[in-house]
């Protein structure tokens, strides 16, 4: 993965990301970071809900920046080194992350990668709420060593 700058709001609980992202979406609207094309949103995942109460799982909602940009305390700003991934990209209901998430873990073990140390991720390429199928295009990262 090449490198990526995020603006980001940082959330504990999976039923808190989508406020968090509407609030990083109230902030980067007025900013016209909404106006640039293609928008593409990242959620990273700092506990996994295998190991982590759902309520308890701390993630970030960030949009992709073409730029370092100022920030104020509700969000922040994030620099995404490069790094070896394991990338799979998928067109799904919202119902299927959670799978999703673990058939790619089954085929990394099976394929004998070994996960590194950094977060793994999200990146969205669409507004789920826009797509006939209701369904998001996706990318799932797995950072590995």
């Amino acid at each position: 993965m090449p490198p990526m700058q995020l603006a980001g709001i940082k959330t504990t609980g999976l039923n808190n990301i989508s406020k968090s992202y509407t609030k990083l979406v109230e902030w980067a609207a007025p900013k016209g970071l909404m106006s640039n094309t293609p928008i593409k949103m990242v959620t990273i995942y700092y506990d996994s809900a295998r190991t982590t109460a759902f309520d308890s799982v701390r993630a970030c909602a960030c949009i992709v920046l073409k730029k370092p940009l100022a920030i104020n305390e509700k969000v922040a700003m994030i620099t995404m080194d490069p790094k070896k991934c394991i990338v799979a990209a998928m067109e799904i209901g919202m119902d299927e992350f959670e799978k999703s998430w673990t058939d790619l873990y089954v085929w990394m073990n099976d394929n004998n990668y070994r996960p590194s140390n950094e977060n793994p991720f999200e990146i969205y390429h669409n507004n789920y709420q826009e797509h006939p199928g209701k369904k998001c295009l996706v990318d799932f990262h797995i950072p590995i060593e």
